[in-house]
């Protein structure tokens, strides 16, 4: 007999980073200007370090909407080639002029702020 394959389940749990499950949750996220979105892997241990470093960040950039995709849910498999995402941590900064920064890789404090705070002018 086989075994039944795994559910998958979206990470759901962040109680300051917005969760972004959908194409219309990521929409409410860059509504209205400056945005921080990080496509993440909570199996990945580069993706929890990023993620605690935006969390630490998100006090100091009051300007921005900080999200967070959990690329392993399936409803939010149809933003990763809408974002060109081919590896994590994969983190995007949208700025009010529209604009997309992309950094893939484990974001570090120092890196978070130069890349934010280019973005805050």
């Amino acid at each position: 007999m086989k075994p039944p394959e795994p559910k998958l389940v979206c990470h759901r749990e962040d109680p300051l980073l917005q969760i972004i499950e959908s194409s219309s949750d990521f929409d409410a996220v860059r509504k209205g200007g400056r945005a921080v979105v990080c496509f993440h892997s909570p199996h990945s241990a580069y993706s929890r370090r990023t993620l605690q470093v935006l969390r630490e960040l998100e006090p100091q950039f009051p300007s921005f909407k900080f999200g967070v995709v959990d690329v392993d849910c399936p409803t939010t498999n149809p933003l990763l080639p809408e974002f060109n995402i081919y590896g994590i941590p994969a983190t995007c900064v949208f700025g009010s002029d529209a604009k997309v920064f992309r950094y893939v890789g484990e974001l570090r404090t120092k890196a978070a702020l130069k890349l934010l705070a280019r973005h805050c002018v």
